[in-house]
């Protein structure tokens, strides 16, 4: 692991070290980038949160719908389409807002672009279209946090982002 902070840099590691430059990290800044399992913790967190808003809309248009029994089916498809919906708008929101979703917020990490800034809306939007590609590569996409140097996933490495402590 590169130490940033020193001035030190061995002949392996000079590469990584002119691409910190490149990103506009500076030679004192040192990261505590989020590892792969604390962030298994905030996407639990979320889940079980979104979890939370599904049971709500599958109640409401259940209780609304409940008496025609014919369209079912259709109903339950709106509420999964909106479900989706909202867990979209969920991630892409409060990443744009808060450079977090709540579980994130909860353990005291966060993301950042490359250079430390906070992620546009439209960047935290294509976050979250790369995370799809991580899921569709068999969740191979998020394991490639467990063993990259700066802990990024497919999705980050995609959208030059990083997910780091607070």
């Amino acid at each position: 692991m590169i130490q940033f902070g020193d001035n030190r840099v061995c002949a392996n590691c000079k590469d990584r070290f002119t691409q910190k430059l490149r990103e506009g990290v500076t030679p004192g800044e040192i990261r505590h980038y989020a590892g792969f399992w604390i962030r298994v913790l905030a996407r639990i967190i979320d889940t079980i949160l979104m979890w939370v808003v599904f049971f709500v809309l599958t109640l409401g248009f259940g209780g609304l719908f409940g008496v025609l029994r014919s369209a079912t089916s259709g109903v339950f498809s709106m509420v999964f389409l909106l479900n989706g919906l909202s867990v979209a708008a969920y991630e892409i929101l409060m990443l744009a807002r808060y450079g977090a979703t709540l579980g994130k917020l909860a353990l005291g990490i966060r993301v950042i672009t490359a250079r430390g800034d906070p992620l546009t809306l439209g960047l935290s939007a294509g976050r979250y279209l790369a995370q799809l590609v991580s899921s569709a590569t068999l969740t191979i996409g998020y394991l490639m946090a467990a063993f990259d140097p700066e802990k990024r996933s497919l999705h980050d490495r995609i959208c030059n982002t990083r997910v780091v402590f607070k």
